[in-house]
């Protein structure tokens, strides 16, 4: 990861603090909208190479 710029944050206890896990909730927003753009791009590729099929 972090050869690609990536960081990588481990949170390790029992007991977070509410920034710690106002973080974990943004991260797994970001994680949700990344995931939703890319199947809708993926689905918007696969309904427009079926419109240029011809048979």
């Amino acid at each position: 990861m972090q050869s690609r710029g990536c960081k990588c944050r481990l949170i390790i206890s029992h007991d977070i603090s509410e920034e710690d896990y106002a973080e974990i909730k943004r991260g797994y927003a970001i994680k949700k909208q990344i995931t939703d753009e890319l199947l809708n791009s993926i689905t918007r590729e696969i309904i427009g190479s079926r419109r240029n099929v011809c048979f």
